[in-house]
């Protein structure tokens, strides 16, 4: 019982020190140079900009993706749901289910 807890603190402890692990590295060993005025221009696909180049979209496109996300999320929770419900109950029904 204490090596499947053993295990699953294991698990967790990786799934913390590898993306910390991979950003410290890029971090490290990045290419490194000083910013000049160059590089601080916004870049447009090489066409130097027009007008304001900060724009603020509207919050209407932002609800839209929190919508997407919350239903996209709900349909995988319900096809894991879909797929545990038919182990635990088709061992009660005599033909099984789906088939």
């Amino acid at each position: 019982m204490l090596t499947d807890y053993a295990s699953i603190g294991i698990f967790l402890i990786l799934t913390i020190i590898f993306p910390l692990g991979a950003m410290a590295a890029a971090w490290m060993f990045r290419p490194r140079s000083k910013p000049d005025a160059e590089k601080l221009t916004t870049y447009e696909c090489g066409v130097d900009t027009k007008g304001r180049t900060w724009v603020r979209f509207r919050v209407n496109y932002f609800l839209y993706a929190l919508v997407f996300l919350a239903f996209d999320i709900e349909t995988i929770l319900k096809a894991v749901f879909k797929i545990e419900i038919v182990h635990i109950i088709s061992p009660f029904v005599e033909d099984g289910i789906g088939g």
